[in-house]
C-alpha cells in the first residue's frame, strides 16, 4: 500500500469509529461513512467491503502484529503485557462497539466466522510468546502451549463479555492483573528453575 493509500484507509477507520462509537454498528451505513471520511463509495469499498468486515476491523485493528520487545520481555511480563494490551484496546473501541460485537457473534453466522477467525489470531498470537518463552529457556520443551493459549485467550473474551452484560460498573483493565497472575501461576509447573 502506497502511503496515500494508508491515509485514506486510516480517514475511513476513524471515520467509522467515530459514527459506530456515536450511534451504534447498526444505524451505521457505509455511504455514512463515505461522507463522513469525505471519500467516494468507491474509495470506501476499496478498504472496507461491509459491516462484517468494518467490525472485525474495528476490533481487530486493537492488537496488530506483535512487537519484538513483547516477545523479548520476561514471561510474566509478557503475558501480563499482552493481555493487557487487548483489553485496553477492547475498552477503547468502547462498549458499545464490543457489545454489538458480542450480540452479532451470537445472531449471525458471517459475524460469527469473523469472530472465530480473531479468537483464533489472538491464540496464535499468545501461543508465539510461549514459544518464545520456551525458545529462551523461561519454559520447559513440555508446556502445553496450545492449552495455556487457549485458557489464557478464552479468559480475555469472558472479561469482554462481562464487562459488556454486568450491569454493575466492571472495569476490565483494573482486573486483568489479577487474571494475568492467574495465567502466569497455570504456567509455573513447566518454568524452568
Amino acid at each position: 500500500m502506497s502511503e496515500k493509500d494508508f491515509e485514506e484507509r486510516d480517514k475511513i477507520i476513524n471515520a467509522a469509529r467515530r459514527l459506530v462509537m456515536a450511534d451504534g454498528v447498526d444505524e451505521v451505513s457505509l455511504s455514512d461513512i463515505a461522507r463522513e471520511a469525505g471519500v467516494t463509495g468507491e474509495t470506501l469499498n476499496k478498504y472496507l467491503k461491509d459491516k462484517d468486515e468494518l467490525i472485525m476491523e474495528l476490533i481487530g485493528e486493537r492488537f496488530g502484529m506483535m512487537s519484538d520487545a513483547l516477545l523479548n520481555m520476561p514471561l510474566r511480563k509478557k503475558t501480563k503485557a499482552f493481555n493487557f494490551e487487548i483489553m485496553k484496546q477492547i475498552e477503547l473501541i468502547g462498549i458499545q462497539v464490543a457489545k454489538q460485537w458480542i450480540a452479532s457473534q451470537v445472531s449471525n453466522i458471517n459475524y460469527y466466522q469473523n469472530g472465530k477467525k480473531m479468537l483464533h489470531d489472538d491464540t496464535e498470537r499468545f501461543k508465539s510468546l510461549l514459544e518464545a518463552s520456551i525458545a529462551k529457556g523461561e519454559l520447559r520443551d513440555d508446556t502445553p502451549v496450545e492449552e495455556l493459549a487457549i485458557f489464557n485467550v478464552n479468559i480475555i473474551y469472558g472479561l469482554m463479555l462481562n464487562w459488556c452484560i454486568n450491569e454493575q460498573k466492571f472495569e476490565p483493565l483494573y482486573h486483568i492483573d489479577t487474571f494475568s497472575d492467574f495465567i502466569v501461576n497455570a504456567m509455573i509447573p513447566y518454568m524452568n528453575k
